[in-house]
C-alpha cells in the first residue's frame, strides 16, 4: 500500500435490488471482513437500484455496509459501474475500489493500491482487434496506444483494455473519469447505430467506453494480475498458469448456492481455496 490508511479506501459495489445480487453484496462483504486483513478497515458501501430487503439490509449494516440507491443509466444495464464514480465524488477518501457483487476477497490486495494509476485487469479477450480499436480511436479523435498486452483468456496481443469487475480509482481522477466514462457510453451507441458492424461488441460497451475514457483523460494505466480477478467460470489456458494461481479475489459470475457458498470451477488449486471458505454456511452441509 502507498502509506494509504485503510480508512482512506472506499469499497464499493452496485447491482439490482434483487437476488442473486442482494445476496452476493453480503457474501462480497463478508469475504473482505474474514480475510481481507488491512481492507477490512476499509469503507464500504453497497450501492443497488432501489430499496433491499430487510435480511440483506440487516447483514450489510452488521458488516459495517453502508447502502445507497443509485440511478440507472438509461438503456443499458451492464453500463451502471459509472454511477459509482458520481455516486461517491463528495465522498472523503483516497482510493475507490468497485467490485462486482458476485466476487468475494481471498486475502488483501492492499499492496495493489496506487494513487497515481488507475488499475484494472485486462479483458479475457478483444471483441473489437485493433484495427476496429484504430477506428473508433479515430473517430472519437483519440490517440490508439502503442503498447500492447496479451488476453489472459484467447492469447491474442490486444491494447490496453480493462475489464470492469474489478477496478481502483485514485480520487483525482474520478470526475474527469466519471464525465468521460458516461459520455463515451452514451455516445457509442450511436457509434452503433452509425456503424453496424461494430454493434456485436455491444455487450462490452462498459470496457470500451471505460477504455476510451482512459485514453481520453490520458490517465496512467496499469494492468493487475490474473489473481485479482479470477473468474471461476472460465478455462483459463496453461499460458496464463491458473493452475499456480493464488487470487486475491474470485470471481464466480453468479455460480453460488442460496446459502452463499460458491460453486467449483476447473482447477483444483482454486476449487481447494473454495472449499476452505466459510462465509455463512457450511459448504459440507449445503445441498444445493
Amino acid at each position: 500500500m502507498k502509506n494509504i490508511s485503510p480508512s482512506n479506501i472506499l469499497i464499493s459495489c452496485q447491482g439490482p435490488n434483487k437476488y442473486p445480487y442482494t445476496l452476493e453484496s453480503t457474501c462480497l462483504f463478508k469475504s473482505i471482513e474474514l480475510y481481507g486483513g488491512k481492507l477490512s478497515k476499509s469503507q464500504k458501501t453497497a450501492c443497488f437500484t432501489g430499496i433491499i430487503d430487510s435480511e440483506t439490509s440487516t447483514i450489510l449494516s452488521s458488516l459495517n455496509v453502508k447502502t445507497e440507491i443509485f440511478n440507472e443509466i438509461p438503456g443499458w444495464k451492464h453500463s451502471n459501474k459509472v454511477q459509482l464514480l458520481d455516486q461517491k465524488m463528495n465522498s472523503y477518501f483516497d482510493i475507490l475500489v468497485t467490485l462486482d457483487t458476485d466476487t468475494v476477497v481471498l486475502k488483501d490486495f492492499s499492496n495493489f493500491i496506487d494513487d497515481e494509476k488507475i488499475l484494472g485487469r485486462i479483458e479475457g479477450y478483444d471483441p473489437l482487434g485493433i484495427q476496429k480499436w484504430m477506428q473508433i480511436c479515430n473517430y472519437f479523435g483519440i490517440d490508439l496506444p502503442s503498447k500492447r498486452f496479451v488476453a489472459p483468456l484467447s492469447q491474442e496481443i490486444i491494447i490496453q483494455f480493462p475489464t470492469s469487475g474489478v477496478l481502483i480509482f485514485p480520487k483525482k481522477f474520478i470526475k474527469d473519469m466519471s464525465k468521460s466514462w458516461k459520455f463515451f457510453i452514451n455516445n457509442l451507441f450511436a457509434f452503433y447505430e452509425k456503424f453496424p458492424e461494430y454493434s456485436t461488441a455491444k455487450y462490452y460497451t462498459d470496457e470500451i467506453a471505460l477504455t476510451l475514457a482512459i485514453l481520453y483523460e490520458k490517465i496512467p494505466f496499469e494492468p493487475l494480475p490474473l489473481e485479482m480477478n479470477f473468474q471461476t467460470h472460465c478455462l483459463w489456458p496453461i499460458q496464463s498458469h491458473p493452475e499456480n494461481s493464488d487470487p486475491y479475489i474470485l470471481h464466480h459470475s453468479h455460480r453460488i448456492s442460496k446459502n452463499g457458498n460458491i460453486r467449483l470451477g476447473y482447477f483444483d488449486t482454486i476449487n481447494n481455496k473454495i472449499k476452505q471458505m466459510n462465509l455463512f454456511k457450511d459448504r459440507t452441509i449445503d445441498l444445493e
